[in-house]
């Protein structure tokens, strides 16, 4: 039974902590790196400003903003690994409701960076009503709403430095897409013998 792979977008496969932090450097002279945003929420774990967080919330809404952030490193080969191996890869990414360019901006880029078909892409902010063996996300709340929804599925954390105070006794994390492949390998083969009892 082929697996199927649900994958979050921003945190996972695109940088959008990168893209943020390049605009507060460009339009602000502010110098963040990556590991400074510990938290879910940019504004908390920066400090920024309310005049500043404002204009970084402007620009999400930008027509083209979600199709300037640059994939992760690996990201468009971790994709392609996972398909050659035979699994049936989704993506699965909540959609910036404000921006009324983000859902048609984002599945462009999912077409040209990472060979995704329109028929694979769910722009939704419930991710729990997407069934797969596997969920990769960098939201651990998101996980555990899913694995609610689908017990026999497998819930992957994928490292951030944002998610690292969250305790992951339930899911693996990871930044290795071979891990990714093993797990859902694994969650096809016990959801196959779930079936068949």
């Amino acid at each position: 039974m082929k697996p199927i792979v649900l994958l979050d977008v921003d945190g996972v496969l695109a940088d959008f902590v990168g893209a943020s932090l390049r605009f507060l450097r460009d339009r602000f002279g502010l110098h963040y790196t990556p590991e400074q945003v510990t938290e879910w929420n940019l504004e908390r774990a920066l400090k920024l400003e309310p005049h500043v967080y404002k204009a970084l919330c402007a620009e999400f809404e930008r027509e083209d903003f979600c199709t300037d952030i640059e994939p992760y490193p690996g990201a468009v080969d971790g994709v392609w690994a996972l398909r050659d191996a035979g699994c049936r890869v989704l993506a699965v990414t909540a959609p910036w409701w404000s921006s009324p360019t983000w859902v048609h901006d984002r599945s462009q880029w999912l077409v040209q960076h990472l060979g995704f078909r329109r028929d694979d892409l769910h722009h939704t902010s419930n991710k729990a009503s997407v069934r797969g063996d596997v969920l990769v996300e960098d939201k651990p709340e998101t996980i555990a709403a899913w694995k609610v929804e689908h017990p026999m599925g497998a819930g992957i954390l994928w490292d951030r430095p944002h998610n690292r105070t969250w305790p992951a006794t339930d899911m693996v994390r990871t930044t290795r897409w071979d891990d990714v492949l093993r797990i859902a390998d694994l969650a096809a083969r016990e959801r196959a013998e779930e079936t068949r009892r």
